[in-house]
């Protein structure tokens, strides 16, 4: 059983109610936007601030905790497996799944002088659910 209080203390974080609040909500859900983790969370913690959230999502990136998920400018989730992986967004119903990946595979060929900071994986589809709806219907 996930225990967010004693990882928050393993990573050399006080454990604060919302900092609690929102790692469980991260380990139990996959990849939120900072929006649904308000709307969530604030169901339980009435006093919680979108700005308190921004902030806490910040600290457990700082700390390697998590990892943002930039779909678009206008898109962005956060998830609890910092482990390299690839993701898979349905065009359809708009979940995002994770899949095994390795990275060290991927090597652009870049022009001489540019530097390879971070490498992250997209695949765009229609995920076997929606499909076996579209299927069934």
């Amino acid at each position: 059983m996930f225990n967010a209080e004693a990882f928050l203390i393993d990573h050399q974080i006080q454990p604060f109610l919302n900092r609690v609040m929102i790692l469980d909500y991260l380990y139990h859900h996959e990849h939120p936007s900072a929006d649904e983790i308000y709307q969530d969370v604030k169901e339980k913690n009435a006093t919680l601030s979108k700005m308190t959230v921004y902030n806490v999502l910040n600290l457990f990136k700082e700390k390697g905790m998590i990892r943002d998920v930039t779909i678009n400018d206008k898109d962005t989730r956060y998830d609890i497996v910092t482990k390299d992986h690839g993701h898979f967004k349905c065009t359809n119903c708009g979940q995002i799944y994770d899949f095994d990946l390795n990275m060290e595979d991927i090597r652009p060929e870049l022009p001489d002088g540019f530097s390879v900071q971070k490498k992250d994986v997209f695949v765009y589809g229609i995920c076997s659910q929606c499909q076996a709806k579209e299927n069934n219907a």
